[in-house]
């Protein structure tokens, strides 16, 4: 965990605005955690961090714009309607929720659920709390994309990546992928990982 710490002290320092957005969302209890790229970043160190990706509660969306009205909006994503937030001027922070994915004829859903937040843990830095989700909402996530270097992404290398550092809550995962509504197109992506 100190390496996780030291990297989210990093983070800090390269983006000063996030101690600010950080502390307005824990005054106003938005259900909030990281994911993504940035999420493997901060465990592994794999890679420099560009931007923060945090997937919010469906309920809290509406409360997080007001907290931030001078922050971006939109309702489509590349792979389908959801609820976006961005913050800062390079776009640093970006929130979404009631994400809808749809890749060929598949069709996914991804939301910050009891579950999902009840599974998350938070890292502290000099006063400044940082909600993280669990590995597997990254790996799930990251398995339905399944971007590569064409992208200029890594997904099934992140998986990999997030793997080696700890166990998998396999029970989790089993409940995840229902909420998520896994198909065999998702299950064949982590079947190499030996996950299920």
């Amino acid at each position: 965990m100190d390496k996780v710490i030291q990297n989210f002290e990093k983070v800090l320092i390269k983006f000063p605005g996030l101690a600010d957005v950080l502390t307005k969302l824990e005054a106003a209890h938005i259900r909030y955690g990281l994911y993504g790229g940035g999420y493997v970043a901060l465990l592994t160190s794999n890679r420099e961090i560009n931007d923060l990706d945090f997937l919010v509660a469906d309920d809290d969306m509406i409360r997080l714009k007001k907290l931030f009205p001078a922050a971006k909006t939109k309702n489509q994503g590349k792979y389908g309607p959801c609820s976006f937030l961005i913050i800062g001027d390079g776009e640093e922070f970006e929130f979404v929720s009631d994400v809808h994915i749809n890749i060929e004829q598949s069709h996914y859903r991804i939301i910050l659920s009891a579950a999902c937040l009840s599974h998350s843990s938070a890292i502290h830095h000099n006063g400044i709390k940082l909600r993280l989700l669990n590995k597997v909402d990254t790996i799930i996530f990251k398995a339905i994309l399944q971007r590569g270097s064409e992208a200029g992404k890594h997904d099934l290398e992140d998986i990999a990546a997030i793997l080696q550092p700890g166990e998998i809550d396999k029970e989790y995962l089993q409940f995840r992928l229902r909420e998520t509504k896994a198909d065999n197109r998702l299950l064949k992506a982590l079947a190499p990982f030996q996950l299920i």
